[in-house]
């Protein structure tokens, strides 16, 4: 008779042991799913605020947006409010980038800063000011390639001796402004304004490769 309720009470653990093994399992699966819905909304949410500045310009109204995408409208303003200063940081860097490929090509070779200065009608502190203010926006643009920005390293060499010898020691050698600028014995203001020219030159060449290395 003992054994019969030690067989009974084995078949009642094993039961229970397996009860556990399956909400455990089926626990660990919904909580999978949840983050895998999280990250997917989280993304979406990403595009929806880089598309909202040029939407708006275009000329969606923010109760048509609010439709399209279930947002409210007061979430749509503070979106918004957010993404101004990158997207337009983002259109004045394109907008630099074709003033300094048009440059280099109507003068035969990469148009320094004078020349880049000269090209677009300003002085050349107005044209630092403008470089300048652009800076942090490239540096994150960069960064934010991922593995596309190890083709940075193969357009370096096509760069002016001086934009390559910045980037290197702020990309490849994750150097500070001020310690770059000691190594080159220059001011860091003017440290920044030839890493931006570099990476005028640098991204939109990225890009392309990136573009026609990309899986069809």
């Amino acid at each position: 008779m003992a054994a019969l309720f030690a067989e009974r009470d084995r078949r009642a653990r094993q039961g229970h042991d397996a009860q556990l093994a399956l909400y455990r399992h089926e626990l660990g699966t919904a909580a999978n799913e949840r983050q895998g819905h999280l990250q997917a909304a989280d993304t979406a949410t990403k595009r929806i605020v880089e598309l909202l500045p040029g939407a708006a310009d275009a000329g969606l109204s923010i109760a048509e947006i609010s439709r399209l995408t279930g947002y409210s409208r007061p979430t749509l303003y503070r979106l918004l409010n957010e993404a101004r200063p990158k997207y337009d940081a983002a259109i004045r860097f394109r907008k630099w980038a074709e003033i300094l490929d048009s440059a280099t090509e109507q003068l035969g070779h990469a148009a320094g800063r004078d020349e880049l200065a000269g090209f677009a009608g300003i002085t050349v502190d107005e044209l630092c000011d403008q470089l300048t203010r652009l800076y942090e926006h490239a540096v994150a643009r960069l960064d934010s390639l991922g593995p596309a920005a190890v083709l940075l390293v193969e357009i370096l060499p096509s760069l002016p001796h001086v934009e390559k010898v910045v980037l290197t020691h702020i990309f490849s050698h994750r150097m500070s402004l001020e310690e770059v600028a000691r190594s080159v014995d220059r001011p860091v203001a003017e440290v920044i304004v030839w890493a931006v020219l570099g990476m005028l030159r640098a991204l939109p060449a990225i890009d392309k490769q990136a573009a026609e290395s990309a899986p069809a």
